[in-house]
């Protein structure tokens, strides 16, 4: 069964189906790229592109021998937004160990 993917742009959320996005519920004409599984590009109606390359990691432990089994991105975040006249706003997060935060905002005109 293909995986399930949750994401809100501006005042848009919706979900979508499969690495190659095979369904969009509710439909809606945005556009969804895919960089593989290490960033995403959601591209709204008006043009305008919002841009996901920095993901959050989550760990699958087994936990009657309390090791690692893997690691996998379990949600991306929001590195860019680039309006259709191409006014850009960059995001950048660091990590403390449990939580990324935001630490800069750039607004490129």
């Amino acid at each position: 069964m293909p995986d399930a993917y949750y994401y809100t742009i501006g005042d848009e959320s919706g979900k979508f189906i499969g690495n190659t996005v095979e369904a969009l519920i509710p439909y809606k004409p945005i556009k969804i790229k895919t960089g593989g599984a290490a960033a995403w590009e959601i591209i709204n109606s008006n043009g305008c592109r919002y841009l996901f390359d920095e993901g959050e990691y989550s760990s699958t432990t087994n936990s009657s021998h309390n090791y690692i089994i893997g690691t996998y991105t379990s949600a991306w975040y929001l590195t860019g937004i680039i309006s259709p006249n191409n006014h850009t706003i960059m995001y950048q997060y660091q990590s403390d160990g449990q939580y990324q935060k935001r630490i800069n905002t750039q607004v490129v005109s």
